[in-house]
């Protein structure tokens, strides 16, 4: 068989300058064409691979729903937004608290959005809702813990509840599942919680839940145009398995 140049016949397409048969300019033409297939499997293959540790990532991400005696706690949804708003926008709520009554369900689905789920991503449990058994549907507060510093493993513990529900024990049976989740889970061994001085209702769930007082710093937050006297309270994990 005579030899021929391949850009002169069979590669003229391709270029370059192999020298040989047509049968050898076929057989590797199919080795490249395999070769190329083999990348691009290669390639999507790695794709998937990356796709699916991306997903296996975000799974971990999902907080789980705890149940009480009286309570089920979950994560927000931005279908809770007006459920937040309706206690959120009550002054007497707030009146303690640090944050501000929402003006709008806008604000509370804010709260939702950019403030909750970000930290859900980061398998934070805050804020989780506070829901009835006996009514399922409707989230009447929130409870949560949020990280003061990781390295020395510390954490903080907030809520709120609207006000029918106040004097009830519900604040102090949420906070108590969410202290558990906590040391039982996370890599936790303190978790505080703190609250204006006049704030003695907030005091008693953190008494009721088994949280020592450390004592009160002076003027230690300026809010709403006057400085606040602030109580801490403090649980260490040692403590939290002789309490339980």
């Amino acid at each position: 068989m005579s030899r021929i140049r391949k850009t002169e016949h069979a590669g003229a397409k391709n270029g370059g300058g192999y020298w040989g048969t047509r049968e050898e300019a076929k057989a590797l033409s199919k080795k490249l064409r395999r070769a190329t297939g083999k990348k691009i499997v290669q390639k999507e293959l790695k794709t998937t691979v990356a796709k699916n540790r991306r997903l296996s990532t975000q799974a971990t991400f999902t907080l789980p729903q705890l149940e009480t005696e009286r309570l089920i706690l979950r994560p927000l949804r931005p279908t809770d937004a007006e459920n937040i708003f309706e206690y959120a926008k009550n002054p007497n709520v707030s009146l303690f608290t640090l944050w501000e009554p929402h003006k709008n369900v806008t604000d509370s689905l804010k709260f939702i959005t950019e403030y909750a789920q970000p930290l859900y991503k980061e398998q934070v449990p805050e804020p989780f809702g506070i829901i009835l058994k006996s009514n399922p549907k409707k989230v009447i507060g929130t409870v949560g813990c949020f990280w003061v510093s990781k390295p020395s493993q510390t954490m903080e513990l907030a809520y709120a509840i609207d006000e029918p529900f106040w004097g009830k024990g519900l604040v102090a049976e949420a906070s108590d599942a969410i202290l558990g989740y906590c040391f039982k889970n996370l890599k936790v061994n303190r978790i505080q919680s703190r609250c204006k001085a006049e704030n003695k209702a907030s005091s008693r769930v953190m008494e009721k839940v088994g949280m020592k007082y450390e004592g009160t710093l002076k003027s230690a937050i300026f809010h709403r145009n006057r400085f606040w006297d602030m109580h801490y309270y403090a649980i260490l994990k040692a403590d939290w398995a002789q309490k339980s």
